[in-house]
């Protein structure tokens, strides 16, 4: 239990400290936007992949394994930080573009406006160059799982960004776990 918040280490794995935010809204001056979620989530993704770094004497490189909403944000810290060499996306939203409401989603896979300025999922996946990323099944804007062949095709026009172009594999984690440690 810390001192100002919880500690949950249901989500990620790893313990973190998570403080209430009606604790966060007295602060002076912060403003409380979820827009600022998928921001927060990668910096704090980016920071734990410093300091594996700094652990790290040989300096291995590090692939992350992003289930779910996670995938994203790893996505997002790999298009940012060349120190990630892989990013296994598992049953991840495929397409920030829907027809119907989102459902099932964590609010900070959802970034307003980021088609326009930044563009879909797959076009952040092209910011990876020739770095792997891994696809491992999919879903949509309502958490339904995606077909392979569905996938697949939202990352056809990326393609040529890649040097061997994305990865399709099952959503099986040891399969997953396979594809990312081979070299």
């Amino acid at each position: 239990q810390a001192e100002d918040g919880i500690r949950d280490s249901s989500v990620t794995g790893v313990q973190t400290c998570a403080l209430p935010i009606s604790s966060l809204c007295r602060v002076k001056g912060l403003v409380w936007r979820p827009s600022h979620m998928a921001g927060q989530w990668t910096h704090d993704l980016k920071q734990v992949v410093n300091a594996v770094m700094r652990e790290l004497p040989d300096r291995r490189p590090v692939m992350i394994a992003g289930v779910g909403p996670m995938g994203i944000t790893g996505l997002l810290a790999a298009a940012q930080d060349d120190q990630i060499a892989a990013i296994a996306m598992v049953d991840s939203m495929v397409s920030w573009m829907s027809n119907k409401p989102y459902e099932k989603q964590r609010l900070a896979t959802i970034i307003p406006h980021v088609i326009p300025r930044l563009g879909d999922i797959p076009h952040v996946a092209a910011l990876i160059g020739n770095r792997r990323v891994i696809l491992a099944g999919g879903t949509d804007g309502q958490g339904k799982v995606v077909a392979a062949s569905e996938v697949a095709q939202a990352y056809e026009s990326i393609r040529g960004a890649f040097i061997s172009g994305p990865e399709f594999k099952s959503s099986d984690p040891d399969i997953v776990a396979e594809a990312l440690t081979k070299r």
